[in-house]
């Protein structure tokens, strides 16, 4: 039997807590394209500990560029976290100058 997480079940938080491999790709409907040309971007996507029906993160691209992530969490039939907001964090030599 599947059980579904109750609001404010931090259990289902702990599930998504930790770093994570970023990737996006360009949306090509070719499908002969090679896979490798459709490489967009790669990162490090780190979810942060938070309250639930909120969200807490950073999205990492080495030394250059990092963006804070906020947003809203729901654990209910289906897991949904949504972004709202995405800031970027100043970066000098790959450390985050606040």
């Amino acid at each position: 039997m599947t059980q579904y997480a109750e609001p404010g079940n931090r259990s289902m938080v702990s599930l998504l807590v930790g770093r994570w491999t970023y990737r996006s790709f360009i949306n090509d409907p070719d499908i002969s394209k090679d896979f490798s040309k459709l490489e967009f971007g790669r990162g490090e996507l780190v979810i942060e500990e938070f309250i639930p029906g909120t969200f807490a993160g950073r999205l990492i691209f080495g030394d250059t560029y990092q963006f804070e992530l906020s947003g809203s969490s729901s654990f209910g039939n289906s897991f949904t976290v949504r972004v709202r907001r995405c800031a970027r964090i100043p970066l000098v030599g790959g450390v985050q100058l606040h």
